[in-house]
């Protein structure tokens, strides 16, 4: 085996094993007798992708497509983001903005590289991920309501000196009020719109009793998660899977009924178990206020340079942080800036317009990524409220589908037949191939 490849397959043991680590790093860091190096696992792993990704690079010299030069246009306005607010507010204080934005930007282009990393070789690190995840998460539920606690978060909090994290409950239909299980990403809003994007990605694709385990455990781990938005992610996004589905027209209009009767459920209990800042209009409030908290700054001069640069980080001493609100994806020009934000959502879109000209003209390739894709954007979706993105290993599984998405389609199909790419789909072809 030649260097390069044994290198691309060095990488692409790295970022499973990134995938398959965060299933259980939070929950085993809540063991005191877990060793202090294990905190820094993830983001070891995720520097040595960083640093053979870019030796891969520079064997390769690939061509550069718009989607590379907007991501790498990305890292460069966040890692200087990075360098300024470490300068002003310290290395360790700067450390999760790094970990959560800056970090899963190199597995892009990783699998951007890499021929070999395909929608069916995530899968194989989704599936024991998913069961490891939403397995841990209904323990967790189990054991702090009705059993011993094992996972006892609250004492790691309060090791690390983090007094922002508290015990949270809400009322269950059939159960009354209950604790909610912090779950794979320490939040449960997070952890329960993540749990729903899995439960749909594994409903989109083949129907195996692997992958109908896989989905009903995530169904139950988003019950138990307690988020409203994230059962209302299911109900949106299953009412739209069966529209469009190719299930006998019964079928069909029953599964969507009892997705619309889900997400009228879902409203319901938003306006009568939440707290009222957390209700429907409140919720609208809050979205205003993000909005005019951002543009009516203090300082206009410091403002200014906020607004394209962010102010770097998610800590008490970023100043940007009296420009937050309840909503995450909004937060994120906070955090990012306006530009950085623009060009994040740029990247969205040409992931989206991407899939629905492979749809149209390379549906072999669609039907292979949908799965993937339907993951990315309900996980995207259930960040309207808590950040279920850009924590790890969200953002890493984030960065796979895009690179997945984005990448030329060639790569995509190695071995494809020249019909593939002839005439008749020329045009579309170099519509996909640079986005």
């Amino acid at each position: 085996m030649e260097l390069q490849a044994y290198l691309k397959l060095v990488v692409r043991v790295l970022i499973i094993a990134s995938v398959l680590l965060g299933a259980i790093f939070r929950y085993a860091r809540t063991f005191p007798s877990v060793p202090a190096w294990f905190g820094s696992a993830p983001w070891v792993l995720l520097l040595l992708t960083a640093a053979l990704a870019f030796l891969v690079f520079l064997a390769e010299m690939p061509a550069i497509g718009l989607a590379d030069l907007a991501m790498f246009a990305l890292m460069c306005l966040i890692a200087l983001t990075y360098l300024t607010s470490t300068a002003r507010y310290g290395v360790a204080d700067q450390l999760p903005f790094a970990g959560n934005f800056l970090l899963p930007i190199p597995v892009f282009f990783a699998v951007r590289l890499d021929r070999k990393f395909t929608p069916e070789l995530l899968e194989t690190a989704l599936v024991p991920f998913a069961l490891a995840a939403s397995g841990l998460s209904l323990i967790e539920f189990y054991t702090d309501n009705f059993g011993a606690r094992i996972f006892n978060f609250g004492s790691y909090w309060n090791e690390v000196g983090n007094v922002g994290y508290h015990a949270s409950a809400v009322h269950y239909a059939l159960l009354g009020m209950r604790n909610r299980p912090w779950g794979v990403l320490a939040l449960p809003e997070s952890s329960g719109a993540l749990m729903a994007a899995l439960a749909l990605y594994f409903c989109a694709g083949r129907k195996t009793p692997l992958r109908l385990t896989c989905m009903a455990s995530c169904i139950a781990a988003t019950y138990a998660s307690g988020s409203r938005t994230a059962i209302l992610t299911i109900a949106v996004f299953g009412l739209v899977m069966a529209w469009h589905s190719d299930l006998p027209r019964l079928i069909k209009y029953l599964s969507g009924s009892v997705a619309l009767i889900a997400a009228v459920v879902e409203v319901a209990t938003l306006t009568t178990f939440y707290d009222p800042q957390l209700q429907i209009h409140g919720f609208i409030y809050l979205t205003l206020q993000n909005f005019w908290n951002f543009i009516s700054p203090v300082q206009p001069t410091a403002f200014v340079i906020h607004l394209f640069m962010g102010g770097g980080g998610i800590s008490v001493a970023n100043p940007m942080t009296t420009f937050t609100g309840e909503v995450a994806l909004l937060n994120w020009v906070a955090y990012l800036g306006v530009l950085p934000w623009l060009v994040m959502a740029l990247l969205f879109f040409f992931a989206s317009r991407r899939y629905a000209g492979a749809s149209r003209f390379l549906p072999t390739w669609a039907r292979r990524i949908r799965p993937a894709y339907l993951l990315m954007l309900a996980v995207t979706f259930g960040s309207l409220h808590y950040d279920a993105v850009s924590r790890y290993p969200s953002n890493v599984i984030v960065a796979v589908i895009l690179a997945l998405l984005l990448r030329p389609v060639r790569d995509s199909f190695p071995n494809a037949a020249a019909p593939v790419f002839s005439a008749p789909l020329a045009q579309s072809n170099r519509q996909l191939v640079h986005p």
